[in-house]
């Protein structure tokens, strides 16, 4: 019973003592990262913009006027597109971030997973609010294209950023040929959806890979003789 319980406690703690090595080794990473997401809030996106026309309607005439193809149906095609995504496809590295770990019964990984994970939430929702009030000109930073609040950073963007900062950086970077696709569609899907500004999704995105990325280390993977 006892041996079963240091066991337990030894992975959360070698977790965390990893977690915190790594966090020492990219200060640098993690000081520009923040003046990123503080440029993002500085420049915020123009909101009447979103509002004259839609991005998935100036979007659709866009690619309608590319491909000659009637913009009714390039409308609808990308309409299902960005629904799928909201509902469903951006999930896809979520499920991922958990399975991975699981499968190799990492439970460092796991344990740093929930850490970064953590970490990233609660930042994301800290900045949301003291953001959301804040005036840079005649822009409220925390206002949505759809006149909802907490606009910056996106939550959707540091989610499927962290699920790729984390797989990136414990399992190896050929995982980005399909986390990089997912986390770029969810960006977009919220400026579709009118959810959040360019300016919100960039520094969601951003938040979201480098806490992560920073407080993860890489599998250490034994070499049988």
């Amino acid at each position: 019973m006892n041996s079963s319980i240091k066991t337990e406690n030894s992975f959360w703690r070698q977790a965390w003592n990893e977690c915190k090595k790594s966090v020492a080794m990219h200060r640098k990473l993690m000081v520009v990262a923040f003046m990123t997401i503080m440029v993002c809030g500085i420049f915020p996106s123009d909101i009447d913009s979103y509002r004259d026309e839609t991005p998935l309607l100036s979007t659709s005439s866009w690619l309608a006027d590319a491909t000659s193809k009637p913009i009714e149906n390039v409308h609808s095609l990308l309409e299902e597109g960005v629904h799928w995504v909201e509902n469903r496809g951006r999930f896809i590295s979520t499920a991922a971030q958990v399975l991975i770990p699981l499968v190799l019964n990492d439970k460092v990984g796991l344990a740093q997973m929930l850490y970064s994970g953590l970490a990233t939430t609660v930042t994301t929702h800290f900045l949301k609010r003291v953001k959301n009030d804040v005036h840079i000109g005649q822009t409220r930073l925390g206002e949505r294209p759809n006149g909802g609040h907490h606009n910056m950073p996106s939550g959707h963007s540091s989610m499927a950023g962290s699920a790729l900062g984390f797989i990136w950086r414990r399992y190896g970077a050929w995982h980005l040929m399909y986390l990089l696709p997912i986390l770029m569609a969810t960006m977009a899907t919220r400026v579709f959806l009118s959810a959040h500004t360019i300016s919100a999704v960039l520094a969601g995105a951003f938040l979201g890979v480098v806490v992560t990325y920073v407080m993860t280390s890489p599998r250490k993977v034994s070499v049988g003789m």
